[in-house]
């Protein structure tokens, strides 16, 4: 019978064990769960909230003559509610935490209901029986004077950890012992109860075994709708929640991780996204109906941006080309864009413009082999960057997202035509992703044409259509007598490249027949003619058409003339825009460049933008940040990392970030990084979440900057 009931009936029986079973895996709650949870904790007292789902309890006795109970699954959760609150006695105890109302008495039927089994007269008089590998470290937090917990604490023991973990959040919290426990009691559980004769183990397997877990987008969902009353939940699922899941093709999971992307400036990890989606909510205190009417409103503008149905010809055209590019990784910007567009009646032609702008940046790092991993961080603040250089004005908008993109250095850089034309002659291009392969070919093949072959991607895409080498992958005798005595450089150099390559209907018949037999047909073993370039209609054929001979000399004049349609296709973008900024760039933590000739600005972490001048104060302010989201982190990575970086102790050449909490800061520009980086590491935030604003400096500043960052790659 599956009863739903307060946490606190699970635990109040005086002389019962909570037994995990043998086949059990150990306690491994990390800190983020357990970060959840107390957070949920604080919100449910600060809110008043009356009742919090705490998840499901499948329990059994553990034999039929025996009180004792069997936790079948949900051991973390009581494992984790027991260590709250063994850390809440201890700290009051200790003298680190407020009792509140609560007398001695109070605290000993705390004691007596969650963590002790009073009534018993057996061995075990402590509550939970965990396995036996996390046994010993959870009975050693009972009597944390002998500091035998220690020794567990140093073998990593999650039971220790996230006690500690505890301890350190009820030092800093506004929670006291009382309303704690007021707030642990109001967590409610379902509880699955079975009978002693039940076969445990195989219940264990098919409960953790059996049926699909639940999409990200589910728990939001639910998340969203549960929480309002009869009519109302109806209403709102109608109105706005099946309209998402329409525009998105029932799959609107990646939808909603843009949409939080375009929100938050920060792209949340698809595992985390119900919660981060959560979190969002609750700190910006939104309604449900606020954020389902502005999630309907842009999974109308994704469905316009993946079906390429805006009703604006060129505008679609340009979506349908990107699409073949696989540019979901933009999809923030592009609903942040078509949003904006909407909003400031932004016209067709700049519209256009903006993605053809996007276009060309993407395709010519293509040829240049330059990495994508930019795309991500770019690609969410794109919008803004470009919103704060125009100052919102929608026709200064294209050129200041020119001059933006033109100012990238680094891996980011807009490749210019010097460095493209080097490159195209020798990019592999036949070894490229298929879906950049093809949306090269079809732009190359195709460009504005009013004939051109629609539905020439998906032609290849079906093998219908096919790269062709014209020069083989495995040249004949024929054929290395064709390209001459350096017939094996002249194949390794050239063989993948745009200037070997075309498209056909007849690749698997071609093979590696000779050049005259390719261009002029000839009959299969079949008896079937197979027609060749002479007959193709294909305009990237239309070169070897005029050739009686393929050699090196052949295949770079045939590279030349496709550079050229490259190039006026995707031609160098060009603007009169200035800034009334100083030009502004903009890094990752990541970032391996010289900061020579360049000052900071500015720093922008989870989306919000902060003006410094000096790598002390970005170190400062940015730590201080931190700490005050994960305080008792911040302290236990105090505890654990070099004191030569951070301590829980004021020490010379440290300063004070929070409570418990001092960094080192008089070292270098790139040993602050670096603290910023193990930072990062240690309390998992995501390096994306942090950018460097930095400007060119004069020559008078740059002397200034000599003698600081002068040891800074040292």
């Amino acid at each position: 019978m599956r009863d739903s009931y307060k946490i606190y009936d699970l635990f109040k029986n005086d002389d019962v064990l909570f037994r995990i079973p043998l086949y059990q895996r150990k306690y491994a709650w990390e800190q983020i769960h357990c970060k959840r949870l107390f957070d949920d904790l604080e919100r449910i007292d600060q809110n008043r909230i009356k009742s919090h789902f705490f998840g499901c309890i499948v329990s059994m006795p553990a034999s039929e003559d025996d009180r004792d109970i069997l936790i079948i699954d949900g051991q973390q959760r009581i494992t984790t509610i027991s260590l709250i609150i063994l850390a809440g006695l201890n700290a009051v105890q200790q003298g680190d935490f407020e009792r509140g109302e609560l007398d001695n008495t109070d605290i000993d039927d705390i004691r007596r209901a969650f963590l002790h089994s009073r009534g018993r007269r057996k061995e075990r008089l402590i509550k939970l029986c965990p396995i036996e590998s996390d046994k010993r470290a959870y009975d050693s937090l009972f009597d944390v004077d002998t500091e035998e917990w220690k020794h567990y604490k140093d073998k990593g023991s999650s039971v220790v950890n996230n006690y500690l973990y505890f301890y350190d959040r009820l030092k800093t919290t506004h929670l006291t012992l009382q309303t704690l426990m007021e707030a642990i009691k109001r967590l409610i559980i379902v509880n699955l109860k079975l009978d002693a004769t039940d076969e445990p183990q195989l219940i264990f397997e098919s409960l953790n075994s059996c049926g699909k877990d639940l999409e990200e987008s589910d728990k939001v969902r639910n998340y969203l709708l549960m929480s309002l009353i009869g009519e109302q939940q109806i209403d709102f699922y109608k109105k706005y929640w099946r309209l998402i899941e329409k525009h998105t093709n029932d799959r609107p999971t990646r939808f909603i991780r843009d949409y939080l992307t375009l929100k938050t400036r920060v792209i949340p990890k698809e595992k985390e996204l119900y919660f981060e989606f959560k979190e969002h909510i609750e700190k910006h205190k939104l309604s449900r109906e606020e954020v389902l009417s502005e999630m309907t409103h842009f999974a109308k503008i994704y469905r316009n941006v993946i079906d390429a149905e805006t009703g604006m010809v060129s505008v679609d055209a340009q979506f349908r080309q990107l699409a073949t590019l696989g540019s979901t990784i933009a999809m923030p910007y592009f609903l942040n864009l078509l949003d904006y567009a909407e909003k400031s009646n932004m016209d067709e032609e700049t519209l256009c413009g903006v993605l053809c702008t996007i276009q060309n940046y993407w395709a010519r790092r293509i040829i240049c082999s330059l990495p994508s991993s930019v795309y991500d961080k770019l690609f969410t603040t794109l919008h803004n960057e470009v919103l704060r250089l125009s100052k919102e004005d929608v026709s200064r908008y294209l050129p200041a997202l020119k001059r933006f993109l033109l100012d990238k250095r680094g891996n980011a850089v807009f490749p210019k035509d010097d460095l493209l034309r080097e490159e195209f002659k020798t990019r592999q291009i036949y070894k490229l992703k298929s879906e950049q392969r093809n949306f090269l070919f079809e732009r190359l093949e195709n460009a504005d044409s009013k004939e051109a072959n629609t539905s020439l991607v998906q032609q290849m895409a079906k093998g219908e259509i096919t790269i062709e080498h014209i020069m083989p992958q495995k040249p004949t005798a024929h054929w290395k007598a064709e390209l001459g005595s350096d017939w094996e450089q002249i194949h390794e150099k050239y063989l993948h490249t745009f200037g070997n390559l075309t498209l056909t209907g007849y690749n698997s018949s071609y093979s590696n027949k000779t050049f005259e037999e390719k261009k002029a047909g000839f009959k299969d073993s079949k008896g079937n003619n197979v027609y060749g370039f002479n007959d193709s209609k294909f305009y990237l054929s239309q070169f070897v058409k005029q050739c009686d001979h393929w050699t090196e000399k052949e295949i770079t004049e045939r590279c030349a003339l496709l550079t050229e349609r490259f190039l006026a296709l995707w031609p160098y973008p060009t603007t009169d825009f200035v800034s009334t900024e100083r030009d502004e760039d903009t890094v990752s933590l990541s970032f391996e460049d010289d900061l020579t000739g360049r000052a900071l600005k500015a720093f922008t972490y989870k989306g919000e933008r902060h003006a410094v001048e000096k790598w002390t104060d970005l170190l400062e302010q940015l730590l201080r940040i931190i700490a005050s989201e994960q305080h008792a982190d911040f302290v236990q990575m105090c505890r654990k990392l070099s004191e030569s970086i951070l301590s829980t102790k004021q020490k010379k050449g440290f300063i004070k970030i929070a409570e418990a909490c001092y960094v080192y800061n008089r070292n270098s520009t790139s040993a602050k990084i670096d603290i910023i980086n193990k930072v990062f590491d240690y309390l998992q935030i995501p390096t994306d979440t942090l950018d460097f604003h930095l400007r060119p400096t004069n020559a008078n500043e740059q002397d200034e900057q000599d003698e600081q960052m002068g040891d800074m790659f040292e």
